[in-house]
């Protein structure tokens, strides 16, 4: 299952824990559960699992909370009641960590979550997929990149979606700027820094 980012022409393939994360709350869904869990660390793709959720569940009742763990208590208490009823359509919280413990508070809420899915940081090669594709590495004939660009990309962003695609991007900028380079481990530490003194 491929999609194409909308600031990037290149396909870029769901991980492992993405794919099973969309399986697992299209089932959710088809079975008409009364509430379902996404979670996963910012910058894991949560997002991009509930943009592939989408066109699977159109048609089917649901309704999805992103950034369920900043709801207040009285909120989430509010959506318990609801679920609880059993009435409404599918509820898909979507979240950091944090919401796993913010439901089990409410015991209505914990007993209606029938699915959990968790998405969490890339493996290796699939940080270098992901920036391959970037970076067009995946049809180049004369690689431009070396496996330790790769890897300290992958390290630099801990294995996290987001992070992997921030500074695949800012490194294709530097390839089409500078067609005659190699980008190696050294060229992606300066990118990461040159990134993070412009989020400063």
């Amino acid at each position: 299952m491929t999609t194409t980012t909308a600031s990037t022409s290149h396909p870029v393939e769901l991980t492992r824990s993405q794919l099973a994360a969309v399986a697992r709350l299209h089932h959710a869904i088809r079975d008409r559960a009364a509430a379902a869990v996404l979670v996963g660390p910012a910058g894991s793709g949560k997002s991009t699992v509930l943009a592939h959720l989408e066109p699977l569940a159109a048609g089917q009742p649901h309704r999805v909370v992103d950034d369920a763990h900043l709801l207040s208590q009285q909120a989430l208490e509010e959506m318990a009641r609801e679920v609880a009823s059993g009435r409404g359509p599918t509820v898909i919280l979507a979240g950091q960590g944090r919401l796993l413990s913010l439901a089990a508070r409410d015991t209505r809420l914990e007993s209606a979550i029938c699915m959990r899915a968790v998405v969490g940081a890339m493996e290796r090669w699939e940080s270098k997929t992901l920036a391959a594709g970037i970076l067009g590495e995946d049809r180049n004939p004369e690689p431009r990149v070396t496996d330790g660009a790769f890897d300290t990309i992958h390290e630099i962003a801990g294995g996290m979606p987001r992070g992997v695609v921030s500074l695949a991007r800012l490194a294709r900028i530097l390839l089409d700027d500078e067609p005659r380079i190699t980008l190696d481990a050294a060229d992606v530490e300066a990118l990461h820094r040159r990134l993070n003194l412009t989020a400063a």
